[in-house]
């Protein structure tokens, strides 16, 4: 048993507490704890953000200009991402992406586990 001594405001010693070492991890487990830390906090991602891509934005599909015979060089659609820049070519889009454990534990189990090290 591990006593602890719980002080008040003022740092005067009121009472002990005993904790049973048994409770307590033992060993530092550092993968199930980066484990735990990622998956929660990947979890509370909002995973909103969203760009147009080529086919949502505005405008025609038709060639600027004949292929040949204006001196130009070879030019297609507006709305390609090379001209006017309103979209990006791998666009991010809105998505669940929940991490999934990779450990052959279950995840109470990794939680418990990693919260035990952590103590």
């Amino acid at each position: 048993m591990i006593e602890l001594p719980i002080l008040d405001s003022s740092g005067k010693k009121v009472d002990t507490l005993k904790i049973d070492e048994g409770l307590l991890g033992g060993e530092v487990r550092h993968a199930l704890l980066k484990q735990a830390y990622v998956i929660t906090h990947g979890n509370q991602r909002q995973g909103s953000a969203r760009t147009k891509s080529r086919g949502s934005v505005a405008g025609s599909t038709r060639k600027l200009y004949k292929q040949k015979g204006t001196g130009n060089a070879r030019v297609g659609a507006s709305r390609v991402p090379r001209h006017r820049h309103p979209d990006k070519i791998c666009n991010p889009r809105p998505e669940i992406r929940q991490i999934r454990y990779r450990a052959p534990l279950g995840p109470r189990r990794v939680f418990r586990l990693s919260r035990a090290a952590a103590l």
